[in-house]
């Protein structure tokens, strides 16, 4: 399906929204000119509501809301997702348990109400996004949970989180913030600017306390090893930066190399995860994402070597194909002569 946008730049609120409602219709943003064949999407931008026009195999539906929630930005992004949404729901057979709230944080899209009781939490997200009764409760009790995390927080002190937006290639079921196949020269001027934002936040950073550390992505393994020497080599001038948890989410092992672990281990990085989703190959092919499982486990054993190491490894359930691969693999060892 193609996605095209007018008068916005919202494209990873409708990829998202797309992806989750159509994933077999792989949506992506198609920049220029629409062109009004097949499946495709026109998201427009107006000056007090967002409304989006979906085809799909020759059907043509409507969707609309205002601009009413949270400041500027958020309020685009809101309207424009919601207006896919309402468009979609008239394709769809049933209407989806978490509505149109979308990404790995859920109980981001209520957190300003993390002092309130839970129904009025619930009630809150059902009616801006949709949300099942479940699924509303569900969020409703994460949202209390980091509030009360936030009362237990101490003073002076700070986590730090650093997103590296860029991957080889994106698998088919990613709904991340990320940029497939980004250029090294774009990755070095993106690693310059953070070092930047660094710098102009020392001030405010060196009056505090680092607790805890994490960068993630997008794949941050797509830096070169000289890239996390010149983060790390910044960082470590922080205070608190010995004690911190530390942690590096390196993603994909088919661009982790031992060269990127051994920088993070000397920097005193403890944690590292290292994501193969899923040990069959069929289901990783069927998911879009490259990379042997043999390098997988030499990746692994060799973060294992390393002094007081801790390992993450990712495994997605449900991903296309597993299902299956389960059931024939449980049939092949119920009918072998050893049963």
């Amino acid at each position: 399906m193609k996605l095209f946008l007018r008068g916005t730049d919202a494209v990873f609120a409708v990829e998202q929204t797309a992806l989750m409602l159509f994933p077999e219709l792989s949506p992506r943003y198609a920049p220029g000119k629409a062109v009004k064949q097949g499946n495709y999407a026109i998201v427009t931008k107006n000056p007090a509501y967002a409304e989006t026009r979906l085809v799909i195999n020759g059907r043509q539906t409507f969707g609309r809301a205002p601009f009413f929630l949270g400041d500027d930005k958020r309020a685009e992004q809101y309207a424009i997702k919601t207006s896919f949404y309402q468009a979609a729901l008239q394709h769809l057979p049933e209407k989806p348990l978490w509505g149109s709230l979308t990404g790995v944080r859920p109980a981001k899209a209520a957190m300003e109400l993390r002092h309130a009781d839970a129904k009025t939490i619930e009630n809150y997200l059902i009616r801006h996004y949709d949300l099942s009764d479940e699924k509303a409760s569900l969020t409703a009790e994460a949202v209390l949970a980091a509030g009360e995390a936030e009362k237990k927080a101490v003073d002076g002190t700070y986590a730090l989180y650093i997103n590296i937006p860029f991957c080889p290639t994106r698998c088919r079921y990613c709904s991340f913030i990320t940029r497939a196949g980004a250029d090294e020269q774009t990755i070095r001027k993106y690693v310059t600017a953070l070092l930047g934002e660094l710098a102009e936040k020392w001030e405010t950073m060196s009056q505090k306390k680092l607790v805890a550390f994490y960068m993630g992505g997008g794949t941050p393994a797509v830096l070169e090893p000289w890239d996390f020497q010149r983060i790390f080599e910044q960082l470590k001038h922080l205070p608190g930066w010995d004690e911190a948890e530390k942690t590096v989410e390196l993603g994909r092992t088919d661009v982790t190399t031992v060269d990127k672990i051994l920088v993070c281990h000397t920097y005193g990085i403890r944690n590292v995860s290292v994501n193969p989703q899923s040990m069959t190959p069929e289901v990783l092919e069927l998911a879009g994402r490259p990379g042997s499982l043999h390098r997988f486990h030499n990746i692994f054993d060799f973060c294992r070597m390393g002094d007081g190491m801790n390992i993450n490894c990712d495994l997605i359930a449900l991903l296309p194909g597993a299902f299956m691969m389960f059931v024939v693999t449980s049939f092949i060892l119920w009918t072998s002569p050893a049963h």
